[in-house]
């Protein structure tokens, strides 16, 4: 045993024999070692790790009680994300509904918190009661998610998420038919002021509410603060045309206005057609943005085979603001409308209201070149041909 142990400790003194200089490794030789990769090993849910974690400190029942609840919180979150993730992800509905249960007890559990270490103060408060509600909402308890909505607002009407909560409560007016308390929840929205991320679709929605209380003045106006919000070209900004934001939305944005333009029709209809329309533009004097409401409503009586009906609303934009450069293209629109219906000499009459108003010595060209526009001269010289041709045929009158 002893002569082994001196062999090794030999081996081992700083003068024992060295090995061969070919046989000994060196850091330059380290770049020829092949870097061995370890596959195959599971992605760490750090998310369910940390639910984990908190379920057992609360399993022990001990430590101090501000932790506890701290804890209860933080787990009823991460509960209620997992659940929200699942739901939205999921092909089988009620994947998260394990999550949004546990969320639900420990959101309960907290707001039954009396001692002073534990009781929440006002904001704290309000953030766990919408978010239980929101959990209640996932679990499809929405009688009860409604109750926690109404607690907020009642409870703690300017809490951060007040605005979103009041546009929960009016969605779930909506969708119950309950008009009236939807239009008092998205009004709320709105008294929250434009910052909200929830103010336009609220001003949409609250327009709808009155729609289907037959409010439809009241209506209007909110849709055309919504016409104006979008369309309308910010101070110190090049202006642009409606045509130009138009062309620049999104995709979600085209359509929220176009439903917006297709409602403004329908309520308008319903009350005296263009005749109505001057009263909804009254507080913007003449906005840029007017004439997709003649345009609007012209198009739905053309849908709906009124002719005569259609080409009047064109018109009545033409009588208002001649001189618009989105004149002459209404004025076109009456004319195709009439001889869509077959009225011959309503399209002659229209024909010649068109050569009179853009003729070329006429107050729209003030201003304005020619070769700007070769569409509308395209068609003046079209209509001056017709109207040549309907005389030689019949005489002078």
């Amino acid at each position: 045993a002893l002569m082994i142990g001196v062999t090794l400790a030999g081996g081992l003194w700083p003068f024992a024999e060295q090995a061969p200089a070919a046989d000994r490794q060196t850091i330059g030789s380290l770049k020829t070692k092949a870097l061995e990769v370890r596959t195959g090993l599971p992605p760490v849910d750090s998310t369910a790790l940390a639910m984990d974690e908190y379920r057992r400190f609360l399993a022990l029942d001990s430590g101090p009680a501000g932790m506890r609840a701290e804890a209860m919180r933080r787990l009823a979150d991460l509960n209620l994300d997992k659940a929200t993730e699942l739901e939205s992800s999921a092909e089988v509905a009620g994947a998260g509904a394990s999550h949004f249960k546990e969320a639900i007890d420990l959101y309960t559990g907290l707001l039954a918190m009396r001692d002073a270490e534990t009781a929440l103060a006002g904001a704290e408060r309000g953030a766990v009661v919408y978010q239980l509600a929101r959990a209640l909402e996932g679990a499809g308890r929405n009688d009860e998610s409604l109750a926690m909505l109404d607690r907020l607002v009642a409870e703690s009407p300017t809490a951060a998420h007040g605005d979103e909560a009041q546009f929960r409560r009016g969605e779930t007016w909506s969708i119950r038919q309950n008009y009236a308390g939807a239009e008092q929840a998205y009004a709320a929205v709105l008294a929250s002021g434009p910052a909200s991320p929830f103010y336009e679709q609220s001003l949409y929605k609250y327009g709808w509410a009155l729609f289907k209380q037959s409010r439809y003045e009241e209506g209007l106006a909110a849709f055309a603060r919504l016409i104006d919000r979008r369309l309308a070209s910010g101070e110190g900004s090049p202006a642009k045309s409606p045509e130009q934001q138009i062309e620049a939305m999104s995709r979600p944005e085209r359509e929220l206005l176009d439903d917006t333009l297709r409602v403004v029709s329908i309520s308008l209809s319903y009350l005296d057609g263009a005749e109505s329309i001057p009263p909804v533009l009254a507080p913007w004097e003449d906005p840029a943005w007017g004439y997709l409401l003649y345009a609007a409503l012209g198009d739905l009586y053309l849908d709906k085979e009124r002719f005569q009906d259609a080409a009047e609303s064109y018109a009545a934009f033409v009588d208002r603001d001649p001189v618009n450069v989105q004149a002459p293209d209404l004025l076109q629109a009456a004319i195709d409308a009439y001889a869509r219906g077959k009225f011959p000499e309503l399209v002659l009459a229209a024909k010649q209201e068109y050569v009179a108003t853009y003729g070329f010595d006429a107050p729209f060209w003030q201003g304005r070149v020619a070769a700007e526009h070769p569409q509308l001269v395209a068609q003046l010289k079209q209509h001056l041909g017709d109207l040549v041709a309907a005389v030689a045929e019949q005489g002078p009158p």
